[in-house]
């Protein structure tokens, strides 16, 4: 994130490769060599809840616009809801679409694994499809060329370097005429190799996905797995069906999985929902809910008929296509507050479900018609499914559905309140989304946007057991006129008479019976209660205890309040809260929890602030602990960093925040004989450390 005060971003310093790449010849000429690999959050296996049968892992592929522009000075769309999804996929119109590390450091700071888009279509997609399927042909057994091989071995190269965990494979252009079996061949080639190559190398997070446009029979959407598409299924990770399904798609694909249960599994197979509605059974948008429906329920008698040795409570998996609809579709502008604000009312109600209803209608789109659109529809289409609308819709839902104006995607979703993984055992959240129209530290906005700001690696776990609130008199939203650090806080308003406990965040927190954790909670009073604050945190059997409960009074009439949570056994942190006092209003503007094993939340000692030769950005270090100090307690990592400019005794201005050890500027906007840049780090519990200049 950087401020006015900043001056404009000419180019991303960390960046080592370019956005995207427009062909393979571009894509080849820049990975001749490796790269060194990037600074990121890695990946790590999020805990999975027991209450998952019959839900569906959930993959977003969010095509926003045909591309992606987040804008340092422009508020803009950012992925809200990490705790409902598996994975995401960066998907863009380029041959080589990879993901930008902002978008990585949000996914893995939930546990959610990043793909990249590997794409063929349009201009130069049959050109490069030959390029990339050069092979060749002994006694009728094609055998990939090098040059060939080396494409996969440079997409795998990218996600080691970028820290991400694999690809959407594409093909949507046709294979050459004659030559379609002996291409597809070596397609198939291809990808195992592809797949095995990324096992490898990044080991068993690795995601390689098959779109399904390409098949045996050529470029013809299926819809479904059957003996046309299954070969590809097999040989990737998992398949990515197309939207165009019905009852019939569905029960064909249940029959297949059961045939070939050696070779693939319910959850490899995610089934396309376009919440554009292009072709999609219910028409998308707030009405997506109704293609998961009818996946649910012929899912279920179609697992009645096929042999036994499949779960009645297994599950396809789903991949969420463009849900960035409600931003393009619904006329929202962001870049104002009461725009942003009732966007994301309506992006709620899509998501999680709010009694407030959207402002726009569900779409008028035909239910359970398909439409021609160039860039998802088949050429051919099966007429009689062609014809499927409101009596196939009738056929669909019970009587006590229709009565339902919608359903949140969430009720789907196998993952609803899975806890981010934790990191160096911590845990820490200010509630951010990514963006916001200020920035507050220490509960005082440093910094203002006219049309706001947009940075994804300023993404923090969501409130997701506070938001939608499910208690009777207890409501709950994120404001942004007021925050601790970050863009927003929690507010929680009471209209009851008692004392009530309201969970907040799901943890995924170690905790030892010998040392401990520590929770932490920066709130403030908005009502004139004068009310104390109650913490709770609980475990998987119940609530835990609690100790050494300690409050201080912070800047702005904001207080910290902390506790050690202590248990008999080894256990783990799974939820934690606050006891909200009848008829109060509080904030809540950030949450940390931190294993007390040894490890200490101490602020990183920040040294060697200077100007890098090209006068492009700054640059810092951290002072690391002496390593032949045996009584040296080792301090967590600092969540990141804020770069600041002081100029003859004034107060800091602030300039940004990053993640990095460094940070663009131009030295020229910053004189040394006017004022000195400096850095401030923030460790793992939220607490600010002291400046230090260059």
């Amino acid at each position: 994130m950087r401020t006015p005060a900043a001056g404009p971003l000419v180019g991303d310093v960390t960046q080592q490769s370019p956005a995207f790449f427009s062909s393979l010849a571009d894509f080849a000429e820049n990975r001749r060599r490796p790269k060194s690999q990037l600074k990121t959050i890695p990946y790590s296996f999020p805990k999975v809840g027991s209450d998952t049968a019959g839900k569906h892992r959930f993959s977003v592929c969010h095509d926003y616009g045909g591309g992606y522009s987040e804008h340092d000075d422009k508020r803009g769309y950012t992925f809200t809801w990490w705790h409902l999804i598996d994975s995401f996929i960066y998907f863009a119109h380029h041959r080589v679409s990879p993901p930008p590390r902002a978008w990585i450091q949000a996914a893995h700071r939930h546990g959610v694994k990043m793909l990249g888009t590997f794409i063929f279509e349009g201009d130069g997609g049959p050109q490069d499809l030959l390029k990339l399927l050069e092979h060749s042909n002994e006694d009728g057994v094609p055998r990939l060329t090098a040059a060939s091989l080396s494409y996969a071995d440079r997409l795998i190269d990218m996600c080691v370097e970028h820290s991400f965990e694999g690809w959407l494979i594409n093909v949507e252009v046709p294979f050459v005429e004659g030559q379609e079996a002996e291409q597809m061949k070596a397609m198939l080639l291809w990808l195992r190799y592809l797949k095995d190559e990324a096992r490898r190398r990044i080991g068993p997070a690795s995601a390689i996905m098959w779109y399904d446009a390409a098949n045996l029979l050529g470029v013809a959407w299926q819809n479904e797995l059957n003996d046309y598409t299954l070969p590809f299924a097999n040989v990737a990770d998992s398949i990515f069906l197309n939207y165009w399904w019905r009852e019939k798609e569905i029960e064909d694909t249940t029959t297949k999985v059961a045939e070939k249960s050696s070779m693939i599994e319910m959850d490899q197979v995610y089934f396309g929902l376009d919440v554009w509605g292009r072709g999609q059974f219910g028409g998308g948008g707030f009405a997506s809910w109704i293609a998961l429906d009818l996946l649910d329920r012929v899912t279920k008698s179609s697992l009645h008929k096929v042999s036994a040795g499949t779960s009645p409570n297994a599950a396809y998996s789903v991949a969420i296509f463009a849900p960035g609809w409600t931003v393009e579709s619904l006329g929202h502008d962001l870049t104002n507050p009461k725009g942003y604000s009732e966007w994301f009312a309506d992006e709620a109600h899509l998501w999680i479900g709010t009694s407030r209803l959207p402002d726009a209608p569900t779409p008028l789109a035909p239910v359970g018609k398909r439409e021609e659109t160039a860039s998802v529809a088949p050429a051919a289409i099966d007429n009689a499914n062609r014809t499927a609308q409101l009596t196939c819709l009738a056929s669909a839902l019970s009587t006590s559905l229709l009565d339902q104006i919608s359903k949140p995607l969430s009720n789907y979703a196998r993952d609803q309140n899975r806890p981010p993984p934790n990191l160096n055992g911590s845990f820490w959240t200010c509630f951010s989304r990514g963006s916001g129209h200020g920035f507050f530290i220490d509960g005082k906005k440093k910094a203002a946007w006219d049309k706001g700001w947009t940075d994804l690696n300023m993404t923090f776990p969501f409130p997701c057991l506070a938001i939608p609130s499910t208690q009777e008199g207890i409501k709950t939203d994120l404001v942004e006129d007021e925050a601790w650090f970050g863009s927003c806080a929690l507010s929680i308003e009471s209209t009851r008479s008692e004392t009530i406990q309201v969970p907040i965040s799901a943890t995924d927190i170690p905790l030892f019976k010998v040392h401990g954790a520590r929770m932490k909670f920066i709130w403030k009073e908005s009502s004139a209660l004068q009310a104390e604050l109650g913490l709770f945190a609980t475990d998987a059997h119940g609530p835990l205890r609690l100790g050494d409960l300690k409050s201080s009074e912070e800047a702005g009439g904001w207080h910290a309040v902390s506790a050690q949570i202590e248990s008999d056994v080894d256990t783990r942190v799974t939820s934690c809260g606050v006891e909200v006092p009848g008829g109060s209003r509080i904030l809540v503007g950030s949450i940390s929890i931190l294993a007390d094993d040894g490890l200490i939340a101490v602020t990183p000692s920040i040294t060697g602030v200077r100007w890098a030769s090209s006068g492009e950005r700054i640059e810092w270090q951290i002072d690391g602990a002496d390593p032949s100090d045996d009584c040296a307690t080792p301090a967590l990592p600092a969540l990141m960093y804020t770069v600041w400019y002081t100029r003859n005794g004034e107060e800091p201005k602030l300039l940004g925040a990053t993640s990095d050890e460094l940070f663009a500027l131009s030295r020229s906007d910053f004189p040394e004989t006017t004022g000195r840049v400096g850095v401030r780090a923030i460790a793992s519990d939220g607490t600010l450390g002291p400046l230090a200049l260059g």
